[in-house]
């Protein structure tokens, strides 16, 4: 006996991401995380006291940086892996599967009804 599904995939890509992460948002991940070792905390040393300096006509700006880990760094990827679990560990009903790869989501919903495909689409997006 066969079943019939019907498959919907959403691809989904944060823009900016790696420029958006928040390092509050890193730093509380980690702490839920439990992840206390010399490693972790060298990582979230890199995120303290950060300054970003600029020359302008008017002299040297200084400011405090919150934000962001450049693409092509060594600790970005796993500023961003360690931010993105959250939602990688969510419970999603069944029918609904979550992959990632650095930025990229694609959502893979399954169903054997447009109905039930539409609220698990609902579901997996937050729309209800």
């Amino acid at each position: 006996m066969s079943k019939n599904f019907i498959l919907l995939l959403m691809s989904l890509d944060i823009s900016g991401a790696f420029d958006s992460l928040q390092y509050p948002s890193i730093r509380d991940r980690f702490a839920s995380l439990s992840l206390f070792s010399n490693i972790s905390e060298t990582l979230l040393d890199i995120l303290r006291n950060r300054k970003v300096a600029m020359q302008t006509s008017e002299g040297p700006v200084l400011w405090e940086q919150t934000q962001g880990c450049p693409q092509g760094s060594c600790s970005g990827p796993a500023f961003w892996n360690i931010t993105a679990d959250e939602i990688l560990s969510v419970q999603w009903p069944q029918g609904v599967h979550l992959q990632a790869f650095a930025d990229d989501f694609a959502f893979i919903v399954t169903d054997n009804t447009r109905e039930g495909l539409q609220k698990a689409q609902q579901i997996s997006t937050g729309q209800v």
